[in-house]
């Protein structure tokens, strides 16, 4: 009896230990064609790319690394950087490809020259061989589908029979092609990919173009209807982030003004939180998370305020909680007629600057808060020096332009390639400076024009509104 209880205790223990203990995947990489690359490997998570299981890793040309993936990544998809050196002398080249990891351990051999289609082996993988092959035969199977869809859309007259006969064929082969992809999920319900098929359905929205409201609601809910929103293991991967993009892209057809544009990229955003507050915490918080950064980059107040509900509610698991709230804040203080802060920011040469004025021989002060390595920043930044190399622009105006850049070499490298015809100083802290705190600039670039009593008069958003602001009665 003693025997029988202490054999079972050690296989109780070995299994815990395996369970307990259980180590990651093993990623075998195998470099050739090149001279050497730095490697790295970061998971997907969400929006962005995840911290790195291993950061630049140097590999010489027929040299083999392993790369240890925790298991609490797994599964999932994961960028695999390649900085390469064709020779010595040569300067790096970045590759990137993407894999999806879950139960096998596997073996990349790589030449970074040619990293796509069979010049990319791996042994030992089954997860990215049937993604591959899905998505290969997604493209086969919808070109006859998007043929019809061009026939459709080239005919005005609605009623004829050509018409008719393609609607119905396209009926028919969606329906097919749609149970063809079910199919598949089932067939390969074990593999993580096969989470990632529904994002490839064809869904029939019945957009009649009209912009009605009830329409867009409807044709909105049969988009998202694809969505698990339970199933947040599809935020391991790109497939999500790419889905709702598509998703904006329909509502974004429709936007004609930039006013209309906000108003529909609000909607597109109610109903989509609305969604998905009745799922997984992550999913909710995740789907908060694409809204809050779309809205602040386009400078979109009332989805942002939209936003406000969705941080009430305690499912909400959303990583940009104090951002919004910060930016909400500041969509209360900073409006027209409120007072434009004083500051302080440091000029080239270290000196202080302090902007607490406009010039008495100007009629108003602009600033622009920027960033260097923004690239909608620098197309700001070079139409604004365009604009105020001319005599009737700069004579009404007192510029001051802001760096944000979180290091402060970057911005004076930039610096000096620059012949500014005003102060550009750099706020120490970037977007958590004071200045940035003072006017809740989250993100660049943001524009203020104040009045010589220190008040904001406009937010133009861009050189556009500024030009109009100048020109109005």
């Amino acid at each position: 009896m003693k025997q029988v209880f202490k054999l079972v205790l050690i296989v109780a223990v070995i299994t815990l230990s395996h369970t307990t203990f259980a180590e990651g995947r093993k990623v075998t990489i195998s470099l050739r064609g090149v001279y050497n690359a730095t490697v790295a490997v970061s998971p997907f998570a969400g929006m962005r790319i995840g911290a790195p299981v291993v950061q630049d890793v140097l590999l010489a040309n027929k040299g083999t690394m392993q790369v240890d993936v925790p298991m609490t990544l797994i599964p999932g998809e994961f960028q695999f950087k390649f900085n390469y050196r064709k020779q010595a002398s040569d300067r790096p080249t970045p590759v990137e490809i993407n894999l999806f990891l879950n139960h096998e351990d596997i073996h990349i051999h790589i030449n970074p020259l040619y990293a796509t289609g069979d010049s990319l082996t791996i042994d030992n993988d089954v997860e990215n061989k049937v993604f591959g092959r899905f998505m290969a035969e997604v493209g086969q199977r919808r070109q006859q589908i998007g043929l019809l869809q061009q026939l459709l859309m080239g005919y005005t007259d609605r009623k004829a029979a050509v018409v008719k006969e393609a609607e119905a064929e396209m009926k028919k082969l969606s329906g097919n092609y749609n149970k063809w992809v079910k199919q598949l999920e089932e067939q390969n319900k074990a593999l993580y990919v096969s989470r990632l098929f529904r994002f490839q359905y064809l869904t029939d929205l019945g957009q009649d173009g009209s912009g009605n409201t009830d329409a867009l609601t409807a044709m909105a809910k049969k988009y998202l209807s694809v969505i698990d929103f339970n199933d947040t293991l599809v935020l391991r991967s790109r497939q999500l982030n790419e889905f709702v993009g598509g998703y904006m892209g329909l509502f974004g057809q429709l936007a004609t003004t930039e006013a209309l544009r906000d108003s529909l990229f609000t909607q597109a955003g109610r109903i989509a939180c609305g969604l998905a507050a009745k799922g997984a915490p992550k999913m909710y918080g995740w789907m908060v998370d694409y809204f809050y950064a779309g809205y602040e980059s386009y400078a979109i107040d009332p989805g942002m305020k939209m936003l406000e509900l969705h941080l009430n509610n305690p499912d909400c698991l959303t990583s940009k909680r104090q951002a919004i709230e910060k930016r909400l804040e500041g969509l209360k203080k900073m409006v027209i007629g409120a007072e434009a802060p004083a500051f302080e920011a440091q000029m080239a040469d270290s000196l202080l600057f302090r902007f607490d004025g406009v010039p008495k021989e100007k009629n108003y002060g602009l600033l622009v808060f920027y960033d260097t390595t923004c690239g909608h920043c620098s197309q700001l930044m070079q139409e604004l020096r365009n604009w105020y190399a001319k005599l009737e622009n700069a004579v009404w105006f007192n510029i001051v332009s802001v760096a944000l850049n979180e290091n402060r070499q970057v911005w004076k490298s930039a610096h000096r390639l620059e012949q500014f015809a005003w102060n550009d100083v750099w706020a120490p802290g970037g977007v958590n400076s004071e200045a940035a705190g003072k006017y809740f600039v989250l993100g660049t670039p943001m524009l203020y024009i104040v009045d010589p009593d220190l008040k904001i008069v406009a937010m133009p958003k861009d050189m556009a509104e500024v030009e109009k602001f100048l020109n109005q009665d």
